[in-house]
């Protein structure tokens, strides 16, 4: 065993610390380690257990040592057994036990109280043992009472002995792994990690990309990969007039820029747009409607009513994709000017507006037994 100082302070050990560790004590980085308050204890599980724990651990002021037990097979008689004096677990807050930083077999634990002051306690697992160590004051010849608190919320609270306990922690990472089709998995610590979470856990898996096959993921390829199917409507046709709304794209008459308008024009049996039109301000519009994309749309038309200039903005093109959604599905028709300057039956021919085809392209590679996209 070697011992090495450190402050009071020190925070549970990290994979960097664990590496700076071995390189300060030149020992290699397999061994497992414990934290208390004034030093960390490498342990080398190669060695015999009666070899690793002499005596003067047990005299140590800060820690103790549950020989032969582990926190699956740790008893409430066996902390009993161990505690220097009874508990009572009906007190208020006894199982309000918080990591500060936990993680397979080894953690940190304190007590959000603020009335009573409690003591760092930092619990370490070993293949066949389990140390614990408390910086307050009481004798470690038996268990103290913050030691047997921890204990018991180990024990007792599935949300931290999951961290202690392969075969509850291979159960509910079995029911995650499912949706990723790894639950026959052996080792599925190796693609799966528990976190703590306020009073309870999640499983994620170590890949952040790694991607469930549900509904969620089929939802979310459907609705950012497949083109949106828009809803056929009618157009809008005032049946007490008798008259038609339609989008006319011509150019400017002077600028030669492209202008979106929308017209009104009466309509003939056969449902066309007949003589005279008058145009129609969007900005009216948006005050009779209370659906969103319509707003949108009409706000969209009224930027390019007026559109003098050349500019490509993400703005601009956004307004025009609204209009190319054409939410209220209404006839579009293209302005001929050489028929006539202006706006009539006549100088308008029908036209489809429509988006280009998309073309989907995916890239899949395969990574040992994983697929990337």
């Amino acid at each position: 065993m070697i011992y090495v100082n450190l402050p009071p302070r020190i925070h549970p050990p990290s994979n960097i610390f664990r590496e700076g560790v071995s390189k300060l004590t030149n020992q290699p980085n397999h061994g497992l380690f414990y934290l208390d308050s004034a030093s960390i204890r490498i342990f080398d599980p190669k060695r015999p257990f009666s070899q690793r724990h002499h005596s003067p651990m047990r005299e140590h002021p800060n820690e103790y040592i549950l020989e032969n037990n582990t926190i699956v097979t740790l008893t409430y008689s066996d902390l009993l057994k161990h505690s220097a004096d009874f508990f009572d677990v009906g007190a208020r807050g006894f199982f309000d036990i918080h990591p500060l930083r936990i993680d397979l077999n080894v953690g940190v634990f304190t007590h959000p109280s603020t009335i009573l002051a409690f003591p760092v306690v930092s619990v370490s697992q070993l293949n066949d043992s389990v140390v614990i160590s408390c910086g307050c004051q009481a004798p470690k010849k038996k268990l103290c009472e913050h030691q047997v608190q921890v204990l018991y919320n180990l024990i007792d609270r599935l949300y931290l002995r999951i961290f202690f306990d392969d075969n509850l922690r291979k159960t509910k990472m079995q029911h995650v792994a499912k949706e990723y089709g790894l639950e026959e998995e052996a080792e599925l610590d190796d693609f799966f990690y528990v976190e703590y979470v306020n009073k309870s856990f999640e499983i994620k898996p170590k890949i952040k990309e790694l991607l469930p096959l549900n509904k969620a993921t089929n939802d979310y390829f459907r609705e950012h990969l497949l083109p949106q199917k828009n809803i056929v409507l009618l157009g809008i046709i005032d049946e007490q007039s008798h008259t038609k709304m339609a989008i006319i794209f011509r150019k400017h008459k002077y600028y030669e820029r492209f202008v979106v308008e929308l017209f009104e024009g009466q309509v003939s049996r056969d449902g066309k747009l007949k003589n005279p039109f008058s145009p129609v301000d969007p900005l009216n519009l948006i005050w009779k409607t209370q659906k969103l994309e319509d707003a949108k749309f009409y706000t969209a038309i009224s930027k390019f009513q007026q559109h003098f200039t050349t500019d490509k903005s993400a703005s601009v093109l956004e307004a025009l994709k609204i209009i190319v959604k054409n939410p209220l599905n209404l006839d579009v028709y293209s302005h001929e000017i050489g028929q006539s300057d202006n706006v009539t039956a006549s100088s308008i021919v029908k036209v489809q507006l429509r988006k280009t085809p998309l073309d989907v392209k995916l890239s899949v590679d395969q990574r040992k037994q994983f697929y990337e996209i």
